[in-house]
């Protein structure tokens, strides 16, 4: 199971060109495991606002040429904001859509969903139907705890078997075919109607393993007919979407914090400025202390960069023009 992480949009904060992040942000790992695929289909996508449709086509192309190197969210993140961006409109010219392009198939968690018991159970009416598998998967850790232990825990209470006792010996069973139950009624084929009549039988804490399998086999086949029918890759993608569940620690790893970015400034300077993911410098008293010198025909120039001279510079007097001129 793949997990959802948001590194892409890290990179998104940092990069500029491949070339760029590699020289001016010295401890890019420590936001996270890039390989230059990332980079390079960063790169790619920054460009599109810049360049137009031309870039947004070779996007596309570079996506449907490395995407098998990157990870599902990366590829979710990317495909979603082209779509909702302001070049979304353009993407139908681009992508034959009716096609299944990779990447780009309209493959929604609910595709190939069987509405069935999630788990065998042992009660009348199982909590399993109210869920389908899809549903179940991406509910909280405490909604599926507490759906499984009232399944199990139901076996054991009195009014339950009460209960279903009363519906065999209602059902017009005697009190000892009640108490054997069957799983399935005996079916008695009507040959003029051509049709199965249904004879009455108990349901005494009787667990229906067989449409349980039944149900585990149909769903077998529809997976395997959905991947024949997109494709391996927008079948990871679809697998994803169906199975990841934002509650579970172990699939969604994404957590806020405060990243430190090491910038450098100048290709030939060592001097590093600490910043945060959208180059904001973090406050401290050495960090307003840090000057840059500029060098001049004349002289150098030190400008403190955490003041008004150093911000707008030294060379020319800073002027204020009165508001009503």
């Amino acid at each position: 199971m793949e997990q959802l992480n948001k590194k892409v949009e890290r990179l998104r904060a940092v990069l500029l060109t491949k070339e760029q992040v590699n020289a001016y942000v010295p401890n890019l790992s420590a936001l996270g495991s890039f390989s230059d695929t990332d980079k390079e289909l960063m790169e790619s996508f920054k460009k599109i606002l810049h360049l137009g449709g031309e870039q947004l086509k070779k996007f596309v192309s570079d996506l449907e040429d490395k995407g098998k190197d990157l990870d599902v969210y990366s590829i979710l993140y990317y495909t979603t904001q082209l779509k909702n961006g302001p070049l979304g409109g353009e993407l139908p010219k681009i992508i034959p859509i009716e096609k299944y392009p990779k990447y780009w198939s309209d493959s929604p968690d609910v595709l190939g969903t069987v509405v069935g018991p999630v788990v065998p159970s042992l009660i009348e009416a199982p909590i399993g139907d109210l869920l389908n598998v899809t549903t179940f998967n991406q509910s909280p850790f405490t909604t599926t705890k507490m759906l499984s232990s009232s399944i199990a825990n139901s076996i054991n209470l009195d009014r339950v078997a009460n209960s279903v006792l009363g519906l065999g010996i209602n059902g017009c069973l005697s009190l000892e075919e009640a108490y054997e139950g069957k799983s399935y009624p005996q079916r008695v084929e009507d040959e003029k109607a051509g049709v199965f009549i249904k004879s009455p039988h108990g349901s005494y804490l009787v667990a229906d393993t067989t449409s349980f399998r039944d149900l585990q086999t149909i769903r077998t086949a529809i997976s395997g007919i959905i991947k024949e029918e997109i494709g391996d890759e927008n079948f990871r993608i679809y697998q994803f979407k169906r199975d990841y569940n934002p509650y579970d620690p172990s699939d969604n790893v994404s957590k806020s914090a405060n990243y430190v970015v090491e910038r450098k400034i100048d290709e030939n300077d060592d001097t590093i400025i600490k910043t945060d993911l959208v180059g904001n410098v973090f406050e401290s008293d050495e960090v307003r202390r840090y000057k840059i010198t500029i060098s001049t025909a004349s002289k150098d120039i030190d400008l403190p960069l955490h003041t008004v001279r150093g911000q707008l510079g030294d060379l020319e007097p800073v002027r204020v023009d009165p508001l009503n001129q």
